[in-house]
């Protein structure tokens, strides 16, 4: 097993993203390599680690706030957009 490596890669921006915006700021991008160069190891591994990513989010907004990010989000009532690079537009 190899492990990450040593130096940073160089910045450049991967084949495909996804990203969320509140009240039109960007809050989150996320960017992968084209599904096409991807192993089912690698969806599972990613699929792994932001679930495990959520969850401690929502634990932490629990902890300081005492609500559900579900509860936050009620209460708030953001305009939320995420933007479907398929499409090519906000959503």
């Amino acid at each position: 097993m190899t492990g990450p490596p040593e130096d940073p890669p160089e910045a450049r921006r991967l084949d495909d993203f996804y990203e969320i915006a509140v009240d039109g700021r960007t809050v989150l991008r996320v960017e992968e390599i084209s599904e096409f160069k991807q192993s089912a190891v690698d969806d599972a591994v990613i699929a792994h680690v932001l679930s495990g990513v959520g969850e401690a989010i929502a634990e932490d907004i629990e902890e300081e706030h005492g609500k559900t990010p579900e509860e936050v989000i009620e209460a708030a009532e953001p305009e939320v957009a995420e933007f479907d690079p398929d499409v090519g537009e906000w959503e």
